[in-house]
């Protein structure tokens, strides 16, 4: 008896298909951004980097990638014409990085009780 097999012919566009698909997919599930971290705290640059460090440092220890969670971009601002990083993070990204910040205030501590509570 003999068996006949389908195999898939992948080619460049549908693989480049696939590929952007797989980026905008992951693109819309970083809907926080490195912004909604100086609302909820006072930050320099550098604390945020720190902390966004520390939280992609976490999913690779647990074997996490962490381009599912967090995105650097860069932003272009008109006014003195400068380029700027901004991160994008999904929730789960984002909590991780709200619980490496350093100082405790109000709105960090209500953040972290939210967190705590699911």
């Amino acid at each position: 008896m003999k068996n006949n097999a389908i195999v898939p012919y992948a080619t460049e566009n549908y693989l480049s298909f696939l590929k952007e698909l797989k980026e905008s997919i992951l693109h819309s599930k970083l809907q926080y951004s490195s912004i909604d971290l100086k609302l909820i705290q006072e930050m320099t640059y550098g604390e945020v980097e720190e902390s966004i460090k520390n939280a992609i440092e976490i999913c690779h220890l647990v074997g996490i990638e962490s381009e599912y969670h967090f995105k650097k971009i860069y932003v272009f601002h008109v006014d003195n014409n400068s380029i700027n990083i901004d991160w994008r993070m999904s929730k789960k990204g984002f909590n991780l990085v709200i619980m490496q910040l350093q100082k405790i205030n109000k709105k960090n501590a209500i953040w972290l009780w939210k967190l705590a509570d699911n």
